[in-house]
């Protein structure tokens, strides 16, 4: 799965990001992989996570605790989120 979203600020997003932990995002079928900013607009973030539970996932993505959890973090506009199969 990956996530592309626009931030207002990066270091106040990955604070809420880190405080979140991969422990939760795992009991949610997420495993971070590669969490990464933009390099010519480093208040872009890519958010790579190989997928343990898909139901899950998507669950938790679309809640309205995730998407209050981001709308606090500084996450401007819909962020884009793809499923992908790694071949």
């Amino acid at each position: 799965m990956q996530f592309t979203r626009k931030v207002k600020d990066f270091a106040p997003w990955q604070k809420v990001y880190d405080g979140e932990d991969t422990a939760q995002r795992a009991t949610e079928g997420m495993v971070d992989v590669a969490p990464a900013r933009g390099i010519e607009d480093s208040n872009r973030v890519f958010i790579a996570f190989d997928v343990s539970d898909m139901a899950k996932a998507k669950t938790a993505v679309m809640s309205d605790v995730k998407k209050k959890l981001m709308m606090s973090a500084g996450v401007e506009g819909k962020s884009s989120v793809e499923f992908l199969y790694i071949r």
